[in-house]
């Protein structure tokens, strides 16, 4: 993603404070990707920022990881059922 400068496959805050503190915001000096120039000028500047946050990816990924799909608990349940089933088809034939 545009913004992810520490390459961890997430767009969020540890990013943004990274390239702060690296200190090359708007400055006329050369800049990389973990420095913050995501749009391939060798300049951090709002451009890249804007080029950032334009990709919605923005702490997204984090969330999504943290829902379960609603269809996981409805799986895990039929298999739950399906085992409980079984176990008291094979006492009944015992």
């Amino acid at each position: 993603y545009e913004g992810d400068a520490n390459r961890d496959g997430a767009f969020d805050s540890s990013d943004l404070a990274a390239v702060f503190a690296v200190g090359k915001y708007d400055l006329d000096v050369d800049a990389g990707w973990s420095d913050g120039d995501w749009t391939g000028d060798v300049r951090f500047n709002s451009a890249d920022l804007i080029a950032a946050m334009q990709t919605g990816a923005y702490e997204k990924s984090q969330a999504a990881a943290q829902v379960p799909e609603p269809s996981t608990g409805i799986t895990t349940l039929i298999g739950l059922m399906a085992v409980h089933f079984h176990r008291r088809r094979e006492r009944s034939t015992r």
